[in-house]
């Protein structure tokens, strides 16, 4: 399975993410690595939510869920 934000040029670096392709310029790749890499999944949990996930492996700090949540829910919550 394949995901496409572009059309893969020159120069770029491929990997592999939960069994999905990836093509990335290197100076991406670079940026990505103070964040432990990057992570790509697809989820289905119903025709409302299905698609593509993109995420680092190490969060930000102060956007990992221990900071974004609310006493109702934790990150990617619905209030």
């Amino acid at each position: 399975m394949g995901l496409a934000l572009d059309e893969p040029e020159d120069g770029m670096n491929s990997f592999n993410s939960q069994g999905i392709d990836v093509f990335m310029h290197q100076s991406l790749v670079d940026q990505l690595q103070q964040f432990g890499g990057v992570l790509i999944d697809f989820v289905d949990n119903g025709s409302d939510q299905r698609g593509f996930t993109i995420s680092t492996k190490n969060k930000p700090d102060g956007l990992d869920c221990g900071s974004c949540g609310t006493a109702e829910g934790g990150c990617g919550s619905e209030t």
